[in-house]
């Protein structure tokens, strides 16, 4: 890769709270579904301690999924290092859990158990991993060729950046090895 890019995944949303899956575009993009009060000093927080790391700073590029939660999450990161404007890319946006949407968060792990055996599978009309796999690793090589040297922050979401870094890594269908926190600051590598 040309660039060095840093993986955030969205601070504590009200759905966390509620334990419940939103992976609908058009749910996810109400602010009744953004982050949580915690959410929003958690991501301020850790944006500080990213650009104290130096992860992150003033000439970072910031892209971030289209729902409220990652993109309040982008915008508290932006102000926090004194970035250019957030750009929004829908390859970034949350996977689609189908007949899961607004259930219970413990069904992630039935449709984790199918992405184990077969990451090509839509059981229940869920987005398979591969394809999760091909939107966001289409949007890395874009970014790839259109920058040389910078540091590009992908906001995004919990199973879309785990899926990039397990696929970087060969091995898409242990994706769930790799669960990143919330507002959770990660340095991208393809070893």
């Amino acid at each position: 890769m040309r660039n060095r890019y840093v993986l955030v995944r969205h601070g504590e949303s009200k759905a966390n709270v509620e334990g419940i899956i939103i992976s609908d575009p058009v749910v996810g993009l109400q602010e009744a579904y953004g982050l949580s009060s915690h959410g929003k000093r958690q991501v301020l927080e850790a944006s500080h301690a990213a650009a104290t790391a130096g992860l992150v700073d003033a000439e970072a590029l910031i892209h971030t999924s289209p729902f409220s939660r990652t993109k309040e999450t982008a915008e508290i990161a932006r102000e926090a290092v004194g970035a250019a404007p957030v750009i929004e890319d829908e390859r970034l946006r949350e996977r689609w859990f189908g007949v899961w949407e607004r259930t219970s968060n413990a069904n992630y792990s039935r449709v984790w158990r199918d992405d184990e055996s077969d990451i090509r599978h839509t059981n229940g009309l869920v987005e398979s991993v591969a394809a999760v796999a091909e939107r966001i690793l289409a949007l890395v090589e874009e970014l790839d060729e259109k920058h040389h040297g910078k540091t590009l922050v992908l906001v995004s979401h919990g199973d879309p950046l785990d899926i990039l870094r397990a696929t970087l890594r060969n091995d898409a269908a242990d994706h769930c090895a790799f669960q990143m926190k919330t507002a959770e600051f990660r340095v991208l590598d393809n070893a």
